[in-house]
């Protein structure tokens, strides 16, 4: 029970280490348009020219809540996405350098609420088709990571609580079985940790060898 539990604080520091290097990671995605694109501000518009991607790009970096804006070409995007479905060709030879979109990467100083800012900034501009929240995609992946540390936490609690109560009875019956003895003792004036101690010491020898002819091999 101590090492489950043991375990499960681990778990959960590893859980919240988790947590904070993915929020470090976590990017505000502006998807620009191309002539593949099938929104209808783009096929309004048409894609993205030279200086529209310029003035975007100029007009995030001027923003207090941008960390860092990186611009990613189709070529690059086209690269990575090969590299990400590697293990599926039969996929990736479906899709062409020109379905995948060029972007602007952007950094956030935080995730949570500088979000509507910088959307708004951009949102409707001729040349964006599309924004993307990428903490919002991480929501179901620390809801699961949460339900499962919530849940080895709670069974350490459990078999740590079973363990305890195990442990109380067990000495209740050994005391039990030896009130005779114990009495003696009493009466002839031995002090409580004197008579304690017998039940402390077997105890710790359990402890001891109960590993030790655990891990004998059985006799059939």
């Amino acid at each position: 029970s101590l090492s489950l539990l043991g375990t499960g604080l681990l778990f959960v520091k590893q859980v919240n280490n988790t947590r904070t290097y993915w929020q470090g990671k976590v990017q505000l995605s502006i998807y620009l348009c191309t002539a593949t694109s099938v929104s209808p501000q783009c096929h309004e518009n048409g894609p993205a020219t030279a200086a529209e991607k310029a003035q975007i790009q100029s007009d995030l970096k001027a923003l207090p809540q941008v960390q860092r804006v990186f611009y990613e070409s189709q070529e690059q995007a086209y690269l990575h996405f090969k590299q990400d479905f590697s293990r599926e060709p039969s996929f990736t030879n479906l899709v062409n350098k020109s379905d995948i979109p060029d972007s602007f990467q952007v950094k956030l100083r935080n995730a949570q609420t500088d979000f509507n800012v910088v959307a708004g900034t951009v949102q409707g501009r001729p040349g964006v088709d599309q924004i993307v929240n990428d903490s919002s995609l991480l929501a179901k992946f620390y809801k699961l990571l949460d339900g499962a540390r919530n849940g080895v936490v709670i069974i350490a609690i459990v078999l740590l609580i079973a363990a305890i109560l195990l442990v109380a009875n067990t000495i209740r019956l050994s005391a039990f079985n030896r009130r005779r003895e114990t009495s003696i003792m009493r009466l002839v004036g031995a002090s409580n940790f004197y008579v304690q101690l017998p039940f402390l010491v077997e105890g710790v020898l359990a402890g001891l060898a109960s590993p030790r002819l655990s891990s004998l091999p059985s006799r059939t």
